[in-house]
């Protein structure tokens, strides 16, 4: 009676969960269709910078400048990602403008601020 108690009350908390990251779970698709390449969340290098901890920190870029990774600095990196290339890399990323809606770059940008 237990087990049967348990399983059915798992199971119930198992699709809440799942219905309640839907959302969390297609930006994680999304990151992981395009971003983790060249990007990380563990801190660790790639290609291009690691997301990890980034967001509201100053970011040195190229040209000796500073800006604050914050929604419109993410934003405009993933559709225009030549124009501030942060130090130590070499700006190789290709726009998104075309290929992810707005909507969904805020909902990456929302996914980064977790990491």
């Amino acid at each position: 009676m237990k087990n049967s108690f348990f399983k059915k009350t798992f199971s119930f908390l198992l699709l809440v969960l799942i219905s309640c990251n839907q959302n969390n779970q297609k930006t994680a698709q999304l990151y992981l269709q395009n971003c983790t390449i060249c990007h990380s969340l563990d801190g660790s290098e790639k290609l291009g910078p690691s997301l990890n901890g980034i967001y509201g920190k100053k970011r040195e870029l190229i040209d000796g400048s500073f800006v604050i990774a914050d929604d419109k600095y993410l934003f405009n990196s993933i559709v225009d990602p030549n124009k501030d290339i942060v130090k130590g890399y070499s700006g190789s990323m290709n726009s998104f403008k075309d290929i992810l809606s707005a909507e969904e770059i805020y909902s990456l940008i929302d996914f980064i601020k977790q990491y």
